[in-house]
């Protein structure tokens, strides 16, 4: 598990892979929104572990804003990956984003 913690205190924590022959699911739960309005959340994978631009694949964002609801602490965020390939080395980060 890593933590993020953002210029605005936001703190979000990956939580570990569930793993299928050819599919993962991928966790996170944003713990703290410290001074920040909302978070953008997402994932990203890749098979390079540097993340270039051009080999990176995103998730859609997920807006938690805590104008629209009450922020409860592990607000958790989840996105499934499907069509892997097996015997692939692939390497997840979880992205928060505060405002």
């Amino acid at each position: 598990m890593s933590k993020t913690i953002s210029e605005y205190g936001l703190e979000v924590e990956a939580l570990p892979v569930e793993k299928g022959a050819r599919e993962a699911t991928l966790r996170a739960k944003l713990v703290d929104l410290g001074a920040a309005e909302e978070a953008e959340v997402h994932f990203e994978y890749s098979l390079d572990p540097d993340f270039p631009e051009e080999e990176t694949v995103a998730t859609a964002i997920q807006v938690i804003d805590t104008e629209d609801t009450e922020f409860e602490e592990h607000v958790g965020y989840e996105t499934e990956y499907e069509d892997l390939d097996p015997e692939t080395q692939y390497y997840f980060k979880v992205i928060a984003n505060g405002t």
